[in-house]
């Protein structure tokens, strides 16, 4: 018989929930600034760890209950965040910028996930695409602002994003992503304008 009015297990319990709360909600922290992502981490989790420890000394098994859920419920949220449930990558490209970078993967479904990277956080926009001749359209916005249009071009080993007033690529400093992985079927050299 499990003891549930015992204070490990109620001091758990609510640890428990505020520490699942704010793992679930760790990728928004990590997005404002990765400093706040850790602090919940860090004044929660700690405790709960200890109160868990002392639980396995005490045999409270209303408190291990409770570890056991926290685990089971982290294992199930990392499982549907992985690479396990989503459609297969067909193009993976990196735009390096000052300080930052932005990581663009094109999945097989359509659907994009472009994930803008700086020294104090990242921030990750998804939606739908279409390729068109060499041409990747986003259906949608793939940005905050204008700095990615809503179409860009595949050229070679790059995702090229203007061009100049005589129709070539422009392919100065963050003007374009390096295609590091293409599983799109036909490979295009020149520019279709």
């Amino acid at each position: 018989m499990i003891d549930t009015s015992s204070k490990l297990y109620n001091l758990s319990k609510i640890l428990g929930i505020i520490f699942i709360i704010c793992y679930w909600l760790s990728d928004s922290l990590f997005d404002a600034f990765w400093v706040l992502g850790l602090i919940p981490f860090a004044f929660i989790g700690t405790p709960l760890i200890i109160i868990l420890l002392i639980a396995i000394f005490k045999k409270d098994n209303a408190a291990l209950l409770v570890g056991l859920s926290i685990v089971v419920t982290i294992l199930i949220t990392e499982v549907f965040r992985s690479e396990l449930l989503k459609s297969e990558k067909v193009l993976v490209a990196t735009l390096d910028g000052d300080g930052s970078r932005i990581f663009l993967t094109l999945r097989e479904n359509r659907k994009f996930e472009l994930v803008a990277d700086h020294m104090f956080g990242s921030k990750t926009f998804k939606g739908n695409y279409d390729i068109v001749g060499n041409k990747v359209i986003f259906l949608t916005r793939p940005y905050d602002n204008d700095f990615i249009p809503d179409t860009i071009s595949i050229i070679n080993d790059k995702l090229v994003l203007d061009f100049d007033s005589s129709g070539k690529p422009i392919l100065g400093f963050a003007n374009y992503f390096t295609i590091e992985d293409n599983k799109i079927k036909r490979t295009i050299t020149t520019p279709i304008r």
